[in-house]
């Protein structure tokens, strides 16, 4: 096995593979990387979650485009679109994205609290309103969970 450091979205990923197709993932990463700022410059996503769904959705179209030329039959490419492997490692990169946007968030809201200068009734308000966030966070959280596990 082989290992290849790759950059997407501005963030670094260490990805194992076989010897042999490290330039085959970075081609592959560059790719992708170069569909994520596509469509970040469109301004169509409202955060980098939604960014990389929305990135995720266009290589899947391309993907469905294709074998619909290839074979005519939309019926066997929805069936053969990803593997039980590939959607596994999807849901994996997905859900370490998701948590590392959210703890980014809380982390930011954490430093706001901790620098600010107001007095403690207005300090448990912005803990209240902390905790409210932190909840609506784990609550999105759960439910994109489950929808990719439902995938």
């Amino acid at each position: 096995m082989a290992e290849v450091t790759i950059t997407i979205n501005g963030r670094h990923y260490d990805i194992s593979c076989d010897t042999g197709q490290e330039g085959r993932i970075i081609d592959l990463a560059g790719y992708i990387d170069q569909q994520i700022n596509t469509i970040s410059q469109t301004g169509a996503a409202y955060n980098d979650s939604h960014l990389q769904i929305l990135t995720l959705l266009v290589i899947a179209d391309e993907l469905f485009e294709a074998r619909e030329k290839n074979s005519g039959s939309t019926t066997d490419i929805a069936a053969n679109a990803v593997s039980d492997d590939q959607m596994k490692k999807l849901e994996k990169v997905l859900r370490e994205e998701m948590q590392a946007e959210y703890a980014e968030r809380l982390n930011t809201l954490q430093n706001q609290l901790a620098n600010s200068n107001k007095t403690k009734s207005d300090a448990l308000d912005d803990q209240k309103s902390l905790l409210k966030v932190i909840n609506h966070l784990n609550e999105r959280v759960g439910s994109l969970a489950v929808k990719v596990d439902s995938l």
